[in-house]
């Protein structure tokens, strides 16, 4: 459901139609939430949890606005959600985490809600119930001031749950009078919008209350029911659904009586649609998580003025997108009432099947995609996912592959675990595969492709996936497709520690990508060909390299790809001892990471960080850095997107330099640093390793500059040896040598010429 900032700017999900009633019940549930940590609401399919659920983490939240901690309150729809596994990421995205964090755990999401005061709502959770039950427990018991509230058909038994079961509408209290009775007040509501003069008045109030209790209070069922008015007396229309009930009775006895209801509305009001309006209504049914009104022409047949009815009747409802357009969703209880109508429910699949292939391959993806996290195809996964298993069920490799391929770029979009990206692409590549035509062979490389990319945990089995690919896109004469599976192969050649093979293949990539036109390709294959050389110790190589493709990764607004050239980059200066252009390339890396929320880079930055202040004699602030970067990864469970890496950012030296006890304090004060404050540190240790370099390059060594910083502070040589444990007579001679550099005779004129050197200005 799309939150509403067409209208105001909300985070939480508007209807477009008014909240009626239920103050009793928003009373109660409000006063549970005080109580309780998880509190669930239940009911049967139409009852209205959702918009109850809403209204009451809406006047919660206003409640609490004046509190010294304002409450934060987030909406998770899982309507759309039906594997387990995207429980978590639907959570994060709604928590605002971003990259590849997203996919993460209950730990990694407890560390994003932290100590605040939080309601999570999690709305539609029965068919992933289990999943949430499981993260809800966790969070909560992580996070103090966590409330949670959730709508379901069924419990979750999460801990400590407070299940909270919705009554029928007007149902709470005395409301016998339908003047005063929360089902009445909705059906007139709903009347009103469709026959504006209509009101109630004596003659119809008791037969307007009646057709609410033949209707078992639903909400949903009230909706329907009340837009008849303009064709229907409330007399004739209480008679038909009383008769519309009898017979369902009759016909199914086993059938809950409010389901019955809930029936015979939907069908009355199938039956009084035009068949031409029954089928856009069946065709819609295919849909998950909703659609756009150019997704529904293409799929159902459906005009602006069909859906425009369909709405008025309350079959379908229209919500605001955040991006200014119009997005429509079915109730569930709907949906699959109508689905079940379908005529030619396979032809009416393929089209949907055309129309997501055809959006997601409509897309610039590049190579590889840039996480733009604000990219409205995020609404329609739900969609996408249908799509490649509808293409899989019919086994038609082709679709299922392309859309495969699809669904693999289109998750950087909300990152779900490696295991689910690589079953997509396994399932569809298992498919019986006829590969005779050029179009056949292009979908099934690029998932092989795909699937060598995926497969880097294993770097021998991507290589065979790869070759394998290669030797299609050799077949169709596809050199763009061949140059990027070399590319992908040269990475896994220097997971295994082959560094010429890596290298070599990654340059013949940078030249086949560069000859096919992809010239981001290219530059990706020159940045690992940069850090192969990196890794075989070639340096200047690795210098010259790196700089080309953050240069190339610039010119072509790829930000990630910039990120993590420079890091590498900063690696490679270090070697050199060019201790400056490290320190530019880490402060290069860092601002990329602040400016396009490169969440997955930054602990390489930090580590990378923490490299150059050991090497530079920062030794507590690097041990800091190195415990806040491996903090942060076990936090959110995540791996170095530069495994290869690892061996060049070890904190052995720094570790024996500081001594065990030392340096396990400081890891540990660093692993308690959240982001904001590491982020912090490492720009200041930054800017003071850029100070104290502009003063090198006087002559004065890092020993003499300390030394000047406490003559400047005013210390004796005395002081001065027993702060820095050095001899006086070792004092008296640093300060010859620096009198001598600076060409001067005595303390206060030392400090005066420091005054005038860039990088001395700190001193007092």
């Amino acid at each position: 459901m799309a939150a509403d900032e067409e209208l105001f700017g909300d985070p939480l999900p508007t209807f477009l139609t008014r909240f009626v009633g239920r103050d009793r019940e928003c009373a109660a549930l409000a006063s549970c939430l005080d109580d309780a940590r998880v509190v669930t609401v239940c009911g049967v399919g139409g009852a209205g949890k959702t918009r109850l659920a809403l209204e009451v983490a809406k006047r919660v939240r206003s409640r609490r606005a004046g509190a010294t901690v304002p409450l934060d309150v987030f909406w998770v729809s899982l309507a759309g959600v039906v594997d387990p596994g995207e429980v978590g990421p639907a959570t994060a995205t709604a928590l605002g985490l971003s990259g590849p964090i997203a996919q993460r755990s209950a730990a990694a999401l407890a560390r994003a809600v932290g100590p605040r005061p939080v309601l999570l709502v999690l709305d539609n959770c029965e068919q992933v119930r289990g999943a949430c039950g499981s993260l809800v427990t966790e969070m909560v018991e992580s996070c103090p001031r966590l409330t949670v509230l959730a709508t379901s058909r069924l419990p979750l038994e999460a801990g400590a749950e407070v299940v909270y079961p919705i009554p029928p509408l007007g149902s709470v209290g005395d409301q016998s009078d339908p003047f005063v009775n929360d089902a009445t007040a909705l059906f007139m509501d709903r009347a009103r919008t469709v026959a504006p003069p209509y009101r109630m008045t004596e003659l119809n109030a008791h037969t307007v209350a009646d057709i609410c209790r033949v209707l078992n209070g639903l909400p949903l069922a009230i909706e329907l029911a009340a837009n008849w008015i303009r064709v229907l007396s409330p007399q004739e229309l209480l008679s038909h659904l009383s008769a519309a009930a009898t017979t369902l009775a009759a016909d199914a006895p086993h059938v809950d009586e409010r389901h019955r209801s809930i029936q015979a509305v939907l069908d009355s009001s199938w039956q009084w649609l035009t068949p031409a309006q029954q089928s856009v209504l069946a065709a819609l049914g295919v849909f998950v998580g909703g659609f756009t009104p150019a997704a529904a022409r293409a799929v159902s047949g459906a005009d602006l003025a069909t859906l425009a009815h369909l709405a008025e009747l309350s079959l379908i409802q229209r919500f605001p997108e955040a991006s200014g357009s119009s997005r429509f969703h079915v109730h569930e209880l709907v949906r699959s009432y109508a689905v079940e109508r379908l005529e030619r429910p396979a032809e009416t699949r393929d089209r949907h099947v055309s129309y997501f292939l055809e959006l997601v391959e409509s897309r610039p993806w590049g190579t590889p995609v840039e996480p733009l996290w604000s990219d409205p195809l995020g609404s329609d996964l739900g969609n996408i996912d249908a799509a490649a298993g509808w293409a899989m069920r019919r086994q038609d490799a082709e679709a299922a592959q392309r859309l495969a391929v699809a669904l693999d770029h289109f998750f950087l979009f909300c990152f779900p675990s490696e295991a689910r990206r690589r079953a997509v692409l396994e399932e569809s590549l298992a498919l019986p595969s006829l590969v005779d035509s050029d179009s056949a062979v292009l979908a099934r490389a690029q998932a092989l492709q795909r699937y060598g990319l995926r497969l880097m945990s294993d770097p021998q089995r991507s290589i065979e996936k790869l070759e394998e690919g290669a030797g299609l896109f050799e077949q169709i004469g596809d050199s763009a497709g061949l140059a990027l599976c070399i590319s992908i192969r040269g990475n896994a050649r220097m997971l295994l520690g082959d560094l010429g093979g890596a290298r070599s293949d990654c340059l013949r990539a940078v030249a086949g990508c560069t000859a096919a036109g992809d010239r981001q390709a290219a530059a990706w294959a020159l940045e690992s060909a940069g850090a192969a050389a990196l890794l075989a110790g070639n340096w200047d190589a690795a210098v010259d390299e790196l700089s080309r493709a953050a240069d190339d990764f610039a010119e072509r607004s790829t930000p990630l790809g910039v990120c993590r050239s420079l890091f590498e980059l900063s690696i490679a200066h270090q070697m050199r001892g060019d201790w400056i252009a490290a320190v530019d390339a880490c402060e290069r890396a860092l601002q990329y990471e602040r400016d396009y929320r490169l969440v997955a880079e930054w602990a390489d930055i930090i580590d990378v960080v923490a490299r150059l202040s050991g090497e530079l004699r920062r030794f507590s602030t690097a041990a800091q850095l190195h415990g806040a970067s491996a903090g942060w990864r076990a936090a959110y469970e995540s791996v170095s997107y530069a495994p290869q890496m690892r061996s060049l950012l070890q904190p052995d030296r720094v570790r024996r330099q500081l001594g065990q006890r030392a340096w396990t304090d400081l890891y540990v004060a660093g692993g308690r640093l959240d982001m904001e404050e590491a982020t912090e540190l490492a720009t200041a240790v930054l800017d003071d390793l850029r100070k104290d370099l502009d003063l090198s390059s006087t002559g004065l060594s890092h020993r003499q500059i300390e030394i000047l910083r406490l003559v400047a502070e005013g210390l004796g040589d005395a002081e001065i040896a027993s702060r820095l444990t050095l001899s006086r007579r070792t004092v008296q001679a640093h300060l010859r040598s620096i009198y001598l550099k600076l060409n001067v005779s005595s303390r206060t004129a030392a400090v005066r010429a420091a005054h005038a050197i860039p990088g001395m200005s700190v001193v007092d």
